[in-house]
């Protein structure tokens, strides 16, 4: 399990913040879902290798004297130059996005589907998210989160079809449940399926933390999100799957090198290592002329 030392959020390692916003004049009828949603920014490009962690995180407001707390999954996310594009999953209990190395898009860190136990009365304030942010190295980035408003929705987090990035929608859209979004939260629409996000919040660490949370740490996610595990993907991207590129590039090709030195070549090697390289061609057969002889017959001559 995704386990983090708490430190507190002090020292050079990692940063502690929250920041808050209020709900909108919607109330929230009991049954809803109130999708909590974060998205960080990179201040600049982050080094192939970056990894974030995002622990430690509630959200919590308070009604008429009674107060709630949502927790929030960890979250890791990865920047690494090999990613062609980023992807969300969510896995063992913990969000998981791996990203390229040269974006500074916004992403999605992390999101919370709350069950609306009572009604909730519209106008609610100092809505307020709490994270500890950790990082493999020192980085700055922007974050921001909003809160949209569902009647139907998946405690199974990872049928929610997030949006990594945004495309059309926003980033963090859950995409198999559009057409259930209803204004509230932060959300001033049936069409706000992030809802209105706060503003960005820039913070910046320094150091290095690794997964366990020690400070220079070396212990790192595996593909599975086990913290110290060696589970890794495959060339098709398959935690624990046994896929290899071939020389061509090929992932699951069966291309090979020649013993010239061609890939997909055809040159063999005998068994005193000589290589050779069989012929293109094959010589156009040459018809040859030819002889008929024909043997008459000697005449027999009568003794009569």
């Amino acid at each position: 399990m995704f386990q983090v030392r708490d430190d507190g959020g002090g020292g050079s390692c990692s940063t502690t913040y929250n920041t808050n916003t209020g709900f909108n004049s919607n109330s929230i009828s009991s049954g809803r879902y109130i999708w909590f949603n974060m998205n960080i920014k990179p201040s600049s490009s982050f080094p192939s290798g970056q990894i974030i962690y995002i622990t430690n995180q509630t959200i919590t407001f308070s009604v008429s004297g009674k107060n709630y707390t949502v927790s929030c999954p960890n979250v890791v996310l990865t920047y690494n130059s090999s990613f062609a594009s980023t992807s969300v999953s969510f896995s063992n209990g913990i969000w998981i996005v791996n990203v390229p190395s040269s974006s500074t898009s916004r992403v999605f860190a992390g999101g919370a589907a709350y069950l609306v136990p009572v009604n909730l009365p519209s106008n609610i304030s100092n809505v307020t998210w709490n994270v500890t942010l950790r990082g493999s190295q020192s980085f700055s980035l922007s974050s921001q989160w909003g809160a949209a408003v569902y009647t139907t929705f998946n405690s199974n987090l990872s049928a929610l079809g997030v949006l990594a990035v945004a495309n059309t929608d926003p980033v963090g859209t859950p995409t198999s449940y559009k057409s259930f979004c209803v204004a509230g939260g932060t959300a001033s629409s049936s069409t706000s399926y992030t809802g209105t996000q706060t503003s960005a919040t820039t913070k910046s660490v320094s150091g290095s933390s690794d997964c366990n949370g020690t400070c220079n740490g070396i212990a790192q996610f595996d593909c599975n999100g086990v913290c110290g595990g060696t589970a890794t993907a495959d060339c098709s991207g398959t935690c624990g799957g046994t896929a290899t590129a071939d020389c061509s590039g090929t992932c699951g090709g069966t291309k090979v090198i020649d013993c010239n030195g061609v890939c997909g070549g055809t040159s063999y090697s005998d068994c005193g290592g000589n290589c050779y390289t069989p012929c293109s061609f094959r010589p156009k057969r040459i018809a040859r002329p030819y002889a008929v002889i024909v043997f008459n017959p000697v005449p027999r001559i009568s003794s009569k």
